[in-house]
C-alpha cells in the first residue's frame, strides 16, 4: 500500500542483479499480502511514531519458511530455539543527533553468557554427522549467518568497537555512545546515539552505512 517499502538484496550473489529477484518481487508484490490486515506481530513491533526509519525481521516466520530438504529440516528443528527470535531496529533524527534502538526477543530463554558456546557445539555435531549436507547450501549459510555473525553477542561486540578515529567515510559523526543491556535470558537491548553535524535525512543515511559497515557477515571470510 501508500505505506510499504519493500528491500530485497542478496549478501553473496556474484551476480550484481540475480535474476531471482524478479520473481521475488512478484511474491512480495502480487501475493505477499495475502489479507487486508498488518500481521499483529508487525502492528505491535512497529507500533507508534517515535522513529524515522525502522527494521523487523521474525525469525521463526524467515527460517521456518523455507523450502527445505530433509536434512535442513532437521537442522532448523535442532537450532530452532537460537533463531526463533524478532530483531526490531528502529532509528530516529534530532537535531544534531541520531538515535537507534534495537531489540532481540527470543522466544526461549536462551541468551545467556553461554549462548555462542552451545551453538557452536551444535553446529559442530551437525558437520560431524549424517546431516552435514544442510550446512553447505543457502539456507545453512543464512542459519551460520544468523547464529554467529548477526546473534545478539557479536553484534554488540562489533557496535562496541566502532572507532570513528579510525573509520573512513563517517567524517559527519562527531560522536558516538553505545550501551547494550539483557532483560532475563530471553530479550536483549542495544542503542546507539550518534552526535552529528549532518541534517536528518543524511545523518539517517550515514548511520545506516556504518551499521553495514560494522556488521556486514562477509567481512570474517572476505577481508580477513
Amino acid at each position: 500500500d501508500d505505506h510499504c517499502l519493500v528491500f530485497l538484496t542478496s549478501w553473496w550473489a556474484d551476480r550484481p542483479n540475480p535474476g531471482f529477484l524478479d520473481s521475488e518481487m512478484n511474491e512480495v508484490f502480487l501475493f505477499g499480502q495475502g489479507g487486508n490486515s498488518v500481521h499483529n506481530k508487525v502492528s505491535s513491533n512497529l507500533s507508534g511514531s517515535g522513529y524515522d526509519l525502522a527494521l523487523s525481521l521474525f525469525g521463526e516466520n524467515f527460517f521456518d519458511g523455507f523450502s527445505k530438504s530433509q536434512s535442513e529440516e532437521q537442522l532448523w528443528n535442532d537450532l530452532r530455539d537460537y533463531l526463533t527470535m524478532d530483531l526490531t531496529i528502529k532509528a530516529r533524527a534530532e537535531s544534531e543527533r541520531v538515535e537507534v534502538d534495537g531489540s532481540f526477543q527470543f522466544r526461549e530463554p536462551v541468551l545467556n553468557p553461554d549462548f555462542g558456546l552451545k551453538v557452536a557445539a551444535k553446529l559442530e555435531k551437525v558437520r560431524g554427522g549424517e546431516d552435514a549436507s544442510a550446512l553447505e547450501g543457502v539456507y545453512g549459510e543464512f542459519v551460520e549467518v544468523f547464529l554467529q555473525r548477526l546473534d545478539y553477542g557479536s553484534v554488540v561486540s562489533r557496535l562496541e568497537r566502532v572507532d570513528l578515529a579510525t573509520s573512513k567515510g563517517f567524517e559527519g559523526f562527531r560522536s558516538i555512545d553505545f550501551g547494550s543491556r539483557e532483560q532475563g535470558e530471553s530479550q536483549g537491548l542495544l542503542s546507539m546515539q550518534i552526535d552529528t553535524t549532518e541534517p536528518g535525512g543524511d545523518s539517517l543515511r550515514l548511520a545506516i552505512d556504518l551499521w553495514v559497515s560494522a556488521l556486514n557477515p562477509l567481512q570474517a571470510t572476505s577481508g580477513e
